[in-house]
Order: C-alpha cells, then structure tokens, then sequence
C-alpha cells in the first residue's frame, strides 16, 4: 500500500504537467503520443516503413527509367 501512494504521488505532478503542456503546446505531447504508437506497433512501424521505402524507390526507378528512355532512346 506505501508504493502505491508512493506512486500516486508521483502520478499526480505528472498528469497536471501533461495537461499544462497540453493547454500550452501541443506539439511535445503529439510528439509522446507519437513515440508511444511507435513503441506498441513498433513491428506495424517498421513494414510500413519498408513499404513506403519500397514504393518511393519503385516509383523513382520507374521515372529514371522513363525520363532516360524519353530523353536518349526517342
């Protein structure tokens, strides 16, 4: 029971500052919100990621390949 209030001492400071932060800027509390998505699906993250990659250099290699032939072949 003495951790807990322990605890919930330490909590309370916390929520407030989180709330201050939130009427004042919003932008460090999106960015916690943001590291947090990424720690729990921190896996859904990563092949998004890959993807996005994968897509953006298909998409780049394609326009290479087209603005070359469009430049040198015709």
């Amino acid at each position: 029971m003495g951790t807990n209030k322990k605890n919930q001492i330490f909590v309370k400071p916390n929520l407030s500052k989180i709330a201050k932060g939130i009427n004042e800027n919003s932008a460090p509390i999106k960015i916690a919100w943001i590291i947090i998505i990424i720690f729990q699906f921190r896996n859904l993250f990563v092949i998004f990621i890959i993807t996005s990659f994968a897509l953006w250099y298909l998409s780049y290699y394609c326009f290479l390949v087209y603005g070359l032939k469009k430049t040198f072949l015709f």
